[in-house]
């Protein structure tokens, strides 16, 4: 079993709606913010900025993990990442780094 987990940091730009090649377009109208109880303020920043990365964890690799690159094909070419298994996703939300806690608990299940 692997388990990708995500991690996340948001920049907070000044603008109505921003778009990046990617990934699509954010608005600061619902559903992206503007909701109660959702506490997002701005729109988020380029991955670029954000510096958008992957753990994998597998048996081969155990309780440490892989980096993968979300704009790196490469890093994903030289991990232990099988599409020939089942994989997991863990979203441990934006206010995490996902490299302690919880979030590694559940990948070593």
């Amino acid at each position: 079993m692997k388990l990708i987990v995500f991690r996340l940091c948001f920049v907070y730009p000044l603008a109505n709606e921003v778009c990046y090649e990617t990934i699509g377009c954010f608005s600061d109208k619902p559903p992206w913010s503007g909701i109660p109880g959702r506490q997002l303020f701005g729109l988020p920043a380029s991955p670029e900025k954000m510096n958008i990365s992957f753990s994998l964890f597998t048996k081969e690799t155990g309780n440490l993990s892989q980096r993968i690159l979300y704009n790196e094909i490469s890093s994903l070419q030289n991990s232990s990442f099988s599409p020939l298994r089942k994989t997991r996703f863990v979203i441990h939300g934006y206010t995490s780094t996902g490299k302690y806690g919880w979030v590694v608990e559940l990948c070593l299940v």
